[in-house]
């Protein structure tokens, strides 16, 4: 069994992750049951981390995405 938890937290340990807190862009994202807008701050292949605007950050699983939109750009 130790060696099975030391296999599973090895992949959790590599799993890719994304940290995007750099990113000023403002993104609106629509799920079947609400919209959030706010800033990418974290994400990975199952979880986007959404700080919205004057709010405290929102986990949104990837699979109850149903759009992304940038609405205000960031400058290059």
């Amino acid at each position: 069994m130790n060696m099975f938890k030391s296999i599973a937290e090895m992949f959790v340990l590599n799993a890719p992750k994304v940290l995007i807190e750099q990113d000023p862009s403002l993104y609106e994202i629509e799920t079947a049951m609400k919209k959030y807008c706010g800033k990418i701050i974290y994400q990975d292949d199952v979880v986007i981390k959404f700080r919205l605007v004057n709010l405290k950050p929102v986990k949104i699983l990837k699979a109850n995405i149903n759009r992304i939109e940038i609405i205000v750009r960031a400058a290059a």
